[in-house]
């Protein structure tokens, strides 16, 4: 492996070391709770209830108004 990846194989050799002995804390999980996750999730679902109306609003008040020489003007609906 040492030579496959162009590394010292004395450097392999700790890395191998510290793992064996670090093992359990790689594999430990330390994420969110259920109840943590479920409050994370449902704020990001508020936030892009937001966002949506943002994008809508200008759909709803602000229209296009086409004129017979291919320009174009904006006015309120």
């Amino acid at each position: 492996m040492a030579k496959k990846y162009e590394l010292s194989p004395v450097v392999i050799s700790r890395w191998k070391r510290e793992f064996i002995g670090n093992s359990k804390a790689a594999f430990e999980s330390k994420g969110e709770t259920e109840e943590e996750s479920g409050k994370r999730e449902k704020a990001l679902y508020e936030k892009i209830g937001k966002l949506e109306m943002k994008l809508d609003l200008p759909s709803v008040s602000i229209g296009v108004a086409w004129h017979n020489q291919n320009k174009f003007c904006f006015c309120a609906r």
